[in-house]
């Protein structure tokens, strides 16, 4: 850990970076993949439906997932999983859907309908990695060579390959379900400390990208929380207010709604990073990454 930040052990503290979102669409899609998976003529509808999610205030980021990467499927079906937010975690609900029906499918779960008919894939948790190289060669490479370290390490746990996430500088980079994390500079060690929660809290920080169910710079307040208080914070009902002073520092107070644990801070731009753009093999000087830091506690 550096004097500049309390968690940035690569050069950069990763929280606030993951996005925020109220449901996420997974669908197996075949391979390959474009830069955005959106670009195939078969999904152009499944963005609209993204688009109208927005407006009425349901963020939802749909992902692709690798078919069978993380679960088999039966031959002429693919796997359509939905995880919404419920004040703490990520509730699941999943189908398998005949390839015929299935682009209508997902554009009918993202505008709400439930994936059916229902598919209960049993108590398994869901760890998605990225390694869309067509978008970021960085995920497709290093992304890729975690993902074969982790495909059969846990028999709790369904190991997928997915579609880009940002964060490119941060690859490897995933996603834990139900807890809808975000990480970055992920290795195997991380990876087991994340599954079975066990490990340094305060050294995972340095990996955790944050919540998603929560706006980014709320992120910073809640990995603070999870720090101090340990894995059960992931389970508790929780919000976030958030009230902008200026272009660069927001009031942000996080409370569980229920039991202690409510905090309040400034939060703003600590510093501006060297990052570099997907398919960049190098940094660019005039490329950076603003840094989240919280500048004062109420």
């Amino acid at each position: 850990m550096s004097d500049g930040a309390p968690y940035d052990r690569f050069g950069i503290d990763p929280i606030g970076t993951a996005g925020h979102y109220a449901h996420f669409v997974l669908v197996e899609w075949r391979l390959p993949w474009k830069r955005d998976i959106f670009d195939d003529e078969a999904l152009a509808g499944v963005k609209l439906a993204v688009d109208r999610a927005a407006e009425r205030g349901e963020p939802t980021r749909v992902l692709g997932l690798v078919p069978g990467s993380g679960s088999g499927s039966p031959a002429g079906t693919a796997r359509v999983i939905r995880y919404s937010h419920t004040g703490s975690s990520y509730a699941r609900t999943e189908a398998l859907v005949e390839v015929e029906q299935f682009a209508d499918t997902v554009i009918g779960v993202v505008d709400g309908d439930d994936p059916a008919p229902l598919h209960d894939p049993g108590d398994v948790r869901d760890l998605l990695i990225c390694t869309h190289g067509r978008r970021d060669k960085r995920c497709g490479a290093l992304g890729l060579q975690l993902f074969e370290r982790l495909a059969s390490r846990w028999d709790d746990v369904r190991v997928w390959r997915i579609s880009h996430i940002g964060g490119h500088h941060l690859a490897p980079t995933g996603i834990s379900f139900p807890e809808g994390w975000f990480w970055g500079h992920l290795d195997v060690e991380v990876c087991d400390q994340i599954i079975r929660r066990t490990g340094d809290r305060a050294e995972l920080a340095d990996h955790l990208r944050g919540n998603a169910a929560l706006p980014q710079v709320a992120q910073i307040l809640d990995r603070d929380a999870w720090v101090e208080l340990g894995w059960p914070w992931t389970g508790r009902p929780r919000a976030a207010e958030v009230e902008e002073l200026d272009d660069e520092r927001t009031i942000v107070t996080l409370a569980p709604l229920r039991g202690a644990g409510s905090r309040s801070a400034i939060v703003g731009i600590g510093r501006r990073v060297p990052t570099m753009a997907c398919d960049s093999a190098c940094d660019d000087a005039s490329l950076t990454t603003p840094e989240l830091a919280v500048l004062d506690y109420k």
